[in-house]
Protein backbone atom coordinates (compact mmCIF):
# COMPACT_ATOMS: atom_id res chain seq x y z
CA UNK A 1 0.00 0.00 0.00
CA UNK A 2 3.17 2.24 -0.68
CA UNK A 3 2.14 5.73 -1.77
CA UNK A 4 -1.42 5.55 -0.77
CA UNK A 5 -3.94 8.16 -1.07
CA UNK A 6 -7.38 8.85 -0.67
CA UNK A 7 -8.17 11.74 -3.22
CA UNK A 8 -9.36 15.14 -1.12
CA UNK A 9 -9.34 18.79 -1.60
CA UNK A 10 -5.27 19.27 -0.87
CA UNK A 11 -2.40 17.49 -0.20
CA UNK A 12 -0.38 17.79 2.69
CA UNK A 13 3.29 17.20 1.74
CA UNK A 14 5.73 18.15 4.37
CA UNK A 15 5.05 19.62 8.01
CA UNK A 16 5.71 22.99 9.40
CA UNK A 17 6.59 22.64 12.55
CA UNK A 18 6.20 25.77 14.87
CA UNK A 19 8.59 28.24 15.85
CA UNK A 20 7.29 28.50 19.44
CA UNK A 21 8.51 26.28 21.49
CA UNK A 22 7.77 25.17 25.21
CA UNK A 23 11.63 25.18 25.85
CA UNK A 24 11.53 29.06 24.66
CA UNK A 25 8.42 29.96 26.51
CA UNK A 26 9.97 28.88 30.04
CA UNK A 27 6.86 28.08 31.55
CA UNK A 28 4.19 26.32 29.75
CA UNK A 29 0.94 27.02 29.74
CA UNK A 30 -1.60 24.48 31.30
CA UNK A 31 -5.33 23.51 30.27
CA UNK A 32 -7.76 21.30 31.40
CA UNK A 33 -9.57 19.08 28.86
CA UNK A 34 -12.20 16.98 30.53
CA UNK A 35 -12.69 13.56 28.27
CA UNK A 36 -16.23 11.58 28.49
CA UNK A 37 -15.25 7.97 27.23
CA UNK A 38 -18.71 6.89 26.19
CA UNK A 39 -16.99 3.80 23.59
CA UNK A 40 -14.81 2.19 26.71
CA UNK A 41 -11.73 3.05 25.05
CA UNK A 42 -9.19 0.53 26.70
CA UNK A 43 -6.92 2.08 28.86
CA UNK A 44 -3.29 1.60 26.82
CA UNK A 45 -4.89 3.38 23.79
CA UNK A 46 -6.56 6.24 25.43
CA UNK A 47 -3.16 6.78 27.43
CA UNK A 48 -1.55 7.10 24.08
CA UNK A 49 -3.58 9.36 22.43
CA UNK A 50 -3.40 11.85 25.31
CA UNK A 51 0.18 11.60 25.15
CA UNK A 52 0.22 12.14 21.10
CA UNK A 53 -2.20 14.91 21.61
CA UNK A 54 0.30 16.64 24.87
CA UNK A 55 3.13 16.33 22.25
CA UNK A 56 1.25 18.10 19.53
CA UNK A 57 0.72 21.29 22.38
CA UNK A 58 3.64 21.06 24.50
CA UNK A 59 5.80 21.65 20.99
CA UNK A 60 3.68 25.40 21.40
CA UNK A 61 4.14 25.58 25.39
CA UNK A 62 1.04 24.65 26.34
CA UNK A 63 0.48 21.43 29.03
CA UNK A 64 -2.63 19.35 28.52
CA UNK A 65 -4.04 18.60 31.80
CA UNK A 66 -6.29 15.39 31.29
CA UNK A 67 -9.47 14.73 33.84
CA UNK A 68 -10.69 11.31 32.30
CA UNK A 69 -14.19 10.04 32.85
CA UNK A 70 -15.50 13.43 33.40
CA UNK A 71 -18.49 13.74 31.15
CA UNK A 72 -19.66 16.59 33.21
CA UNK A 73 -16.98 18.90 33.52
CA UNK A 74 -17.14 22.24 35.20
CA UNK A 75 -16.89 25.82 33.88
CA UNK A 76 -13.68 26.53 32.68
CA UNK A 77 -12.72 23.56 31.03
CA UNK A 78 -12.72 21.96 27.34
CA UNK A 79 -14.39 18.65 27.11
CA UNK A 80 -13.64 15.95 24.71
CA UNK A 81 -16.26 13.50 24.14
CA UNK A 82 -15.23 9.72 22.71
CA UNK A 83 -18.53 8.44 20.78
CA UNK A 84 -20.03 6.63 17.81
CA UNK A 85 -22.90 8.26 15.75
CA UNK A 86 -24.03 7.50 12.21
CA UNK A 87 -22.30 10.47 10.65
CA UNK A 88 -20.41 9.56 7.16
CA UNK A 89 -16.62 9.82 6.69
CA UNK A 90 -15.55 11.73 9.62
CA UNK A 91 -13.19 11.10 11.94
CA UNK A 92 -14.45 14.19 14.41
CA UNK A 93 -16.10 17.18 14.69
CA UNK A 94 -16.00 20.45 16.71
CA UNK A 95 -16.74 24.53 16.66
CA UNK A 96 -15.00 27.00 17.07
CA UNK A 97 -15.65 29.27 20.44
CA UNK A 98 -17.04 26.66 21.62
CA UNK A 99 -15.35 24.13 24.45
CA UNK A 100 -16.37 20.90 23.43
CA UNK A 101 -15.04 18.76 20.95
CA UNK A 102 -16.11 15.29 19.80
CA UNK A 103 -14.08 12.10 18.33
CA UNK A 104 -16.03 9.39 17.08
CA UNK A 105 -14.04 6.44 17.78
CA UNK A 106 -15.85 3.65 15.74
CA UNK A 107 -14.70 5.63 12.18
CA UNK A 108 -10.81 6.20 14.67
CA UNK A 109 -10.95 1.79 14.47
CA UNK A 110 -12.21 1.36 11.18
CA UNK A 111 -9.65 3.81 9.60
CA UNK A 112 -6.40 2.92 11.71
CA UNK A 113 -7.56 -0.97 10.62
CA UNK A 114 -7.97 -0.20 7.38
CA UNK A 115 -4.61 1.68 7.01
CA UNK A 116 -2.38 -0.11 9.73
CA UNK A 117 -1.71 3.21 11.66
CA UNK A 118 -1.78 2.60 15.45
CA UNK A 119 -4.99 3.48 16.72
CA UNK A 120 -3.98 5.22 19.66
CA UNK A 121 -1.44 7.78 17.44
CA UNK A 122 -4.49 7.84 15.28
CA UNK A 123 -6.71 9.04 18.19
CA UNK A 124 -4.58 11.49 19.97
CA UNK A 125 -3.81 13.59 16.25
CA UNK A 126 -7.96 13.63 16.03
CA UNK A 127 -7.78 15.02 19.72
CA UNK A 128 -5.30 17.32 19.05
CA UNK A 129 -6.95 18.26 15.41
CA UNK A 130 -10.49 18.66 17.28
CA UNK A 131 -9.60 20.84 20.47
CA UNK A 132 -7.34 23.12 17.82
CA UNK A 133 -10.61 23.89 16.47
CA UNK A 134 -12.10 25.16 19.75
CA UNK A 135 -8.72 27.33 20.06
CA UNK A 136 -8.59 28.95 16.48
CA UNK A 137 -10.59 31.05 14.74
CA UNK A 138 -13.53 29.33 12.22
CA UNK A 139 -12.61 27.77 9.53
CA UNK A 140 -8.91 27.17 10.72
CA UNK A 141 -7.46 24.23 8.12
CA UNK A 142 -4.15 24.79 7.17
CA UNK A 143 -1.71 23.37 4.08
CA UNK A 144 0.45 21.78 6.77
CA UNK A 145 0.33 19.87 10.19
CA UNK A 146 -1.99 18.48 12.65
CA UNK A 147 -4.65 21.33 11.45
CA UNK A 148 -4.54 20.75 7.81
CA UNK A 149 -7.85 19.69 6.10
CA UNK A 150 -5.73 16.26 4.94
CA UNK A 151 -3.95 13.95 7.68
CA UNK A 152 -0.91 12.52 6.16
CA UNK A 153 -0.96 9.11 7.52
CA UNK A 154 3.23 8.87 7.14
CA UNK A 155 3.93 11.78 8.83
CA UNK A 156 1.23 10.77 11.67
CA UNK A 157 2.83 7.14 12.09
CA UNK A 158 6.15 9.25 12.64
CA UNK A 159 4.00 11.63 15.18
CA UNK A 160 5.92 14.71 13.76
CA UNK A 161 2.02 16.67 13.11
CA UNK A 162 2.26 19.68 14.49
CA UNK A 163 0.85 23.27 14.58
CA UNK A 164 2.27 25.76 12.39
CA UNK A 165 3.75 28.66 13.84
CA UNK A 166 0.95 30.90 12.89
CA UNK A 167 -1.55 28.80 15.35
CA UNK A 168 0.93 28.33 17.97
CA UNK A 169 0.68 32.04 18.15
CA UNK A 170 -2.62 32.38 18.00
CA UNK A 171 -3.43 29.51 20.40
CA UNK A 172 -1.27 31.44 22.89
CA UNK A 173 -2.79 34.54 22.41
CA UNK A 174 -6.42 32.86 22.85
CA UNK A 175 -5.31 31.44 25.97
CA UNK A 176 -3.85 34.15 27.77
CA UNK A 177 -7.24 35.95 27.14
CA UNK A 178 -8.95 33.25 28.85
CA UNK A 179 -6.78 32.67 31.67
CA UNK A 180 -10.12 30.80 32.69
CA UNK A 181 -9.54 27.67 30.97
CA UNK A 182 -5.53 27.12 32.90
CA UNK A 183 -5.44 24.56 35.15
CA UNK A 184 -2.71 23.00 37.50
CA UNK A 185 -0.10 20.88 36.14
CA UNK A 186 -0.13 17.11 36.99
CA UNK A 187 2.07 14.41 35.58
CA UNK A 188 0.73 12.06 32.39
CA UNK A 189 0.62 8.98 31.94
CA UNK A 190 2.30 7.35 28.76
CA UNK A 191 2.52 3.69 27.25
CA UNK A 192 4.43 2.59 24.13
CA UNK A 193 2.90 1.41 21.29
CA UNK A 194 4.12 0.32 17.63
CA UNK A 195 3.83 3.06 14.64
CA UNK A 196 2.37 2.19 11.84
CA UNK A 197 4.37 1.50 8.23
CA UNK A 198 5.77 4.90 6.89
CA UNK A 199 4.89 4.31 3.75
CA UNK A 200 1.06 4.62 3.82
CA UNK A 201 -0.35 8.07 3.66
CA UNK A 202 -3.92 9.42 3.24
CA UNK A 203 -5.49 12.92 2.64
CA UNK A 204 -8.94 13.61 4.03
CA UNK A 205 -11.39 16.22 2.48
CA UNK A 206 -12.20 19.53 4.64
CA UNK A 207 -15.19 19.97 5.84
CA UNK A 208 -17.88 22.64 4.35
CA UNK A 209 -20.38 22.89 6.76
CA UNK A 210 -19.71 26.68 7.89
CA UNK A 211 -17.83 26.83 10.93
CA UNK A 212 -18.46 23.25 12.15
CA UNK A 213 -14.67 21.97 11.66
CA UNK A 214 -14.87 18.21 10.87
CA UNK A 215 -11.51 15.96 10.13
CA UNK A 216 -13.12 13.56 7.61
CA UNK A 217 -12.50 10.31 5.78
CA UNK A 218 -13.01 8.32 2.92
CA UNK A 219 -12.82 4.93 4.25
CA UNK A 220 -13.91 1.89 1.52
Amino acid sequence: MSGLRVALIGLCCSIAVASIRAADLGVARHVAVAVCDLEGVPNPIMRLGEKVAGEVYRDIGVALEWADNECRPGDGVFAVSIASRAVANTLGFAESGTREATVLYDHVKRFSRRYHVNRGVLLGYVMAHELGHLLLPPKSHSATGVMCGTIDLQLASARQLRFTSEQGALILSKLAERSRYTAAARPQNCCDASRAPSDIAASLPQTTSGSTAAWPTHVP
